[in-house]
């Protein structure tokens, strides 16, 4: 048996698998005895080689260690497998083999191959339990055959791994004793299409922030609809107008880049009037959803410490303690006593914070995951490329501000001049949804 082959698809099959401890399979002639050499039948029994590659060892100690492994399983090779399985016990599939569904076999040819690796593959017996079998000639030279199960694999990614495992041979040749897990098993054709081809795909998308894009859009199509919620529809003209006058609300009370604001309301057109305010004055919102638990808002506030809290009179009591001006947007925004209490907008930069969310918290406590306008800007150029908002009707506002992906539903249609709906709770639940993004 070819050892240093079997120890390189080992290695393979660690990269592939993400597995460092390998069952592979073989099979041990039983005809040890001269008596028995004329004998007719198939006197084959199967071997289970468990071989380890933790602490990723060099590839003459795998080999070592491969060696041991195959000549401790050929001491016992006289031992019927199906005893083995049937003391390992466990549930048995029919289809499978008991143990192992790689296997690696030899076998004998003609001597005159030369001395030059050639590996071809082939298509797998339909009757073969079996998943994938590298048969390697043993007469001294290098030619392999590579067979595969057609309901796993499709041709072209035995090919890969195939073209992989000759240049895996090539590396253990060149350095015998690296750790096997820098060899490299990639042609620079293939490193090429992996790593550089498939990831070429940096865009230059427009920066313009979201509120920008609002306030363009609400001087070239002033009465197209922006944002629809079950009591009215607030056209772009409309919507930039009521977050400008709180916008500058915010900036009286000290809002400006990078300043945090909490948005503590029901998903509404008023929470998206709040919203675009926020941006418009140059803070960043931090959305509290109303149906957080008590100890996760006050968690929340105590870490992100926003200078101001958007939120309506009936919710104010819900609010755990905090330090933030609230402002309740059903009190209207205050028009400035004089010109100096006018400020001016301060303009925002690509690298200025758009808004921050709170992780779940499952693997620690909640983090604070910030946002830059910029990165807002190039996801929603891509979202509107990628899903041809411009081409539908809008989208339908289904989830919380604190979950990630509401940016695409809630933000997508208006920076292309669609629609944003939000429906009531009770249009969402459990059998009407279908029917309320038809009605879309």
């Amino acid at each position: 048996m070819k050892v240093g082959t079997l120890a390189t698809l080992a290695v393979l099959l660690e990269r592939w698998t993400d597995q460092d401890e390998l069952l592979i399979g073989t099979n041990a002639d039983t005809r040890t005895r001269a008596d028995l050499k004329c004998l007719i039948g198939y006197l084959l029994n199967p071997l289970a080689l468990r071989l380890n590659l933790t602490g990723s060892p060099s590839f003459r100690q795998l080999l070592r260690h491969s060696r041991e492994v195959v000549f401790g399983a050929l001491a016992h090779a006289e031992v019927p497998f199906d005893e083995i399985v049937r003391n390992l016990g466990g549930p048995r599939d029919p289809s499978r083999d008991g143990l192992f569904q790689v296997v690696y076999s030899t076998r004998t040819s003609a001597p005159d191959l030369g001395a030059n690796w050639s590996l071809s593959h082939t298509e797998l017996d339909a009757a073969t339990e079996c998943d994938l079998h590298l048969e390697v000639d043993d007469h001294g030279g290098l030619a392999a055959r590579l067979r595969y199960n057609v309901d796993l694999f499709a041709a072209g990614t035995i090919e890969s791994l195939a073209q992989q495992l000759c240049t895996l041979i090539e590396s253990i040749c060149d350095s015998p004793d690296s750790p096997v897990h820098a060899l490299p098993s990639l042609s620079l054709a293939e490193r090429q299409r992996l790593v550089v081809d498939w990831n070429a795909t940096d865009r230059e998308y427009p920066r313009t922030p979201v509120h920008e894009l609002v306030h363009e859009h609400a001087v070239l199509a002033p009465d197209s609809p922006a944002v629809t919620d079950p009591d009215r529809t607030l056209t772009f003209r409309e919507l930039d107008e009521a977050a400008a006058s709180r916008a500058a609300q915010l900036v009286r009370l000290g809002v400006g880049p990078d300043v945090l604001v909490g948005i503590y309301l029901e998903p509404s057109s008023n929470f998206v009037v709040a919203l675009l305010a926020t941006l418009k004055a140059g803070g960043a919102h931090v959305p509290l959803d109303t149906e957080f638990p008590n100890e996760r808002l006050g968690y929340i506030l105590d870490d992100a410490r926003p200078a101001v809290i958007l939120t309506e009179k009936a919710l104010l009591t819900r609010l755990p303690e905090h330090a933030a001006v609230a402002l309740c947007i059903d009190d209207g925004p205050r028009p400035p006593s004089n010109d100096a209490d006018q400020q001016p907008l301060e303009p925002v930069q690509a690298n200025h914070l758009a808004y921050v969310l709170y992780t779940s918290g499952s693997t620690g406590r909640p983090k604070g995951v910030m946002i830059e306008h910029g990165g807002l800007s190039n996801y929603l150029a891509w979202a509107a490329e990628f899903y041809d908002i411009a081409a539908g009707r809008g989208a339908p506002v289904h989830s919380p501000m604190s979950f990630d992906l509401t940016v695409t539903s809630l933000w997508g249609p208006p920076v292309r001049r669609a629609t944003s709906h939000y429906c009531s709770a009770e249009r969402w639940s459990r059998g009407t949804l279908g029917s309320a993004v038809r009605a879309l």
